[in-house]
């Protein structure tokens, strides 16, 4: 039987000068100005949260932008995590994985946009996220249209519970009568408890947009599946008409 090797669980934390930490000179992983006035600016907020990752000799093995971070915000010492005991080629690995693996996290889209808005709700500086301006409202407005999305296939589902038959449908369009003053109301839609409203000229479209102050012309059940903004209920068209 083998015995399974155990894990390695480093506690060493000390705190450090930072002059006494030596860089990588090998490391791969940049820093833009950008990125480390984040960095600074996380750190105002949220204080020195991560250690920096040193090897037995003081060497960076994770945290040279937080070490310039720190520096830019005028800390002279920070919280170093000792990784002792390891080779050459894991301390030359790690540094490539410890950035690499958080990488290759992904993101909840729906919660992320619904905590951006709660954030953003409460008049905080989104960009201490991290995320940018442009990024913060991409994010936020797929959100929304991710909701939308669910609203609609709801409106639809309810839509669907009872649908008329093709034949009935045609039936009923051949025997209404069109009349050059309102918009046609069959009574087809009464099964989904809504009224879908047909218009038979650009007369009627125009007239109807104007009273009810909609941006969409009215289409038919059979025209395009039903959505929020092509429904009214049999109240909101009274109410809207009185």
């Amino acid at each position: 039987m083998t015995t399974a090797t155990p894990i390695r669980v480093h506690t060493a934390l000390e705190t450090l000068p930072i002059d006494t930490l030596v860089p990588y000179a090998r490391n791969s992983r940049t820093h833009s100005p950008e990125q480390v006035a984040q960095i600074a600016a996380s750190i105002r907020e949220f204080g020195f949260t991560n250690p920096v990752l040193i090897d037995d000799a003081g060497g960076i093995i994770a945290g040279h932008g937080r070490v310039l971070g720190a520096r830019a915000v005028g800390l002279a010492s920070v919280p170093c995590l000792r990784l002792a005991g390891l080779s050459d080629a894991q301390k030359r690995a790690y540094v490539i994985a410890d950035n690499k693996i958080a990488l290759n996290a992904g993101w909840d889209d729906a919660l992320l946009a619904a905590e951006l808005q709660h954030l953003d709700a409460e008049n905080y500086n989104l960009q201490l996220t991290g995320f940018n301006l442009a990024e913060i409202e991409a994010s936020i407005h797929q959100g929304m249209q991710t909701l939308n999305a669910d609203q609609l296939r709801a409106a639809e589902a309810a839509t669907d519970t009872a649908p008329a038959t093709e034949d009935a449908f045609q039936q009923e369009m051949a025997a209404t009568k069109p009349t050059p003053i309102a918009p046609i109301v069959p009574l087809y839609a009464e099964h989904h408890q809504a009224f879908v409203i047909v218009c038979t000229n650009t007369i009627d479209e125009a007239w109807l947009r104007h009273r009810l102050m909609l941006d969409q012309p009215r289409q038919s059940y059979k025209d395009q599946k039903i959505r929020e903004a092509n429904v009214l209920t049999v109240e909101q068209l009274k109410h809207a008409l009185a």
